[in-house]
């Protein structure tokens, strides 16, 4: 009964969170309405993959794919875990550079929609050689983030972030660690605080990672580019087949290594929310817990043009703002710390208040708690 109520509680107390003592008041938007209904438009490449997923019944393999990631995800984590344990905060010491390492393995229905995406842009762009929806090996080789793990930093002294740029380069050494290409999402400003890694630590974590490259294998990449939305962080892509340990079925995954600091991770929790429902997509594949924050989202960003640019300019000055702030808040109590507002962005009188980061966090992680009580039902 308790439970019962806490999602009674969750589902219809959604209508607006609360605004917090920080927030002051924004030009009235006069021609924001509530919507009459679900006004959720697709583009073209949404609609194609939509009409892909029901064409390609790949539910057997994806679901195969997912049971047979199994191994290569224990043993991906148990290399994380000997190279990066000991670099963990811990209650004995806070002062370590990482928060902590999370680690997932995408879902079958994740892999089915990801599949019909690639599958959807290749069409959409005549695309010569594409893959076939119904072989396991052609979706392990066009999905590079089948399995992924995410390092949240927690310091960020050029000491620190090169420990791990050395750990990295030793997992490569001792033939551990076989790193595919590295993309480093920096931000569009001449700061070079902003950036986690230092060109030189990027560097020799390239020449690393060539090191046991085999003939024929193409050489890892470095690539420097800057997200629209301003999201700053490193991504690693690492091949993650081990043919002495796994029958062939189970080998050929690829991975994705994120590498973060604790505030921006935040921010991108939400941001990512955001930038699913902004590029007509839905989310956790359309489950009724997130209707809320769909409407709501949407209600507010849709309701003039300016609003969607002035939104995205908003959000690559959270990203700053808070790529800034990581380092000087060590000691702060995670949970007390706000995002960044939109008066602290400069953005006021030019979005909705209703669409302040924080208001969209408290929104997102009410549904997420909805989620929760009601995906298994």
């Amino acid at each position: 009964m308790i439970i019962l109520n806490t999602i009674k509680q969750c589902a219809f107390n959604y209508s607006q969170p609360k605004a917090r003592q920080f927030y002051q008041p924004c030009q009235t938007y006069p021609n924001l309405k509530p919507l009459e209904r679900d006004t959720i438009s697709f583009t073209r490449s949404t609609e194609l993959n939509r009409t892909l997923m029901s064409a390609f019944d790949n539910k057997e393999v994806c679901n195969s794919i997912y049971e047979n990631s199994k191994d290569a995800a224990n043993d991906f984590q148990d290399t994380l875990n000997k190279y990066f344990g000991d670099l963990i905060s811990n209650d004995e010491d806070k002062n370590l550079p990482i928060h902590h390492i999370d680690f997932r393995t995408k879902t079958p229905e994740s892999i089915r929609e990801k599949t019909a995406d690639k599958l959807g842009n290749s069409i959409l762009h005549d695309v010569k050689n594409t893959f076939n929806p119904n072989s396991a090996k052609d979706i392990k080789k066009n999905i590079n983030d089948l399995i992924g793990a995410r390092f949240v930093l927690d310091n960020f002294s050029k000491r620190d972030t090169t420990k791990i740029i050395e750990r990295l380069s030793e997992a490569c050494h001792n033939g551990d660690l076989k790193i595919v290409s590295i993309e480093s999402y920096e931000p569009d400003s001449s700061d070079k605080n902003l950036k986690y890694f230092s060109d030189t630590d990027l560097k020799n974590l390239r020449k690393a990672a060539n090191t046991n490259k085999h003939a024929g294998v193409d050489s890892v990449k470095l690539l420097k580019s800057n997200k629209k939305t301003g999201y700053i962080g490193l991504h690693i892509n690492v091949d993650l087949s081990n043919p002495d340990k796994y029958v062939s079925n189970k080998d050929n995954y690829l991975g994705e290594i994120q590498i973060l600091g604790y505030d921006v991770s935040k921010l991108k929790e939400v941001e990512d929310a955001c930038y699913k429902l902004k590029s007509n997509k839905d989310l956790k594949r359309g489950n009724v817990a997130y209707k809320p924050f769909t409407e709501y989202f949407l209600k507010y960003l849709n309701s003039t043009p300016e609003i969607k640019d002035n939104f995205e300019e908003y959000t690559k000055r959270a990203y700053i703002e808070q790529r800034r702030k990581e380092p000087a808040r060590k000691n702060c109590r995670k949970e007390d710390t706000a995002l960044p507002t939109i008066k602290e962005c400069g953005m006021e009188g030019k979005i909705p208040p209703e669409l302040d980061f924080n208001l969209l966090y408290e929104l997102k992680n009410r549904c997420d708690e909805v989620y929760k009580y009601t995906v298994n039902l």
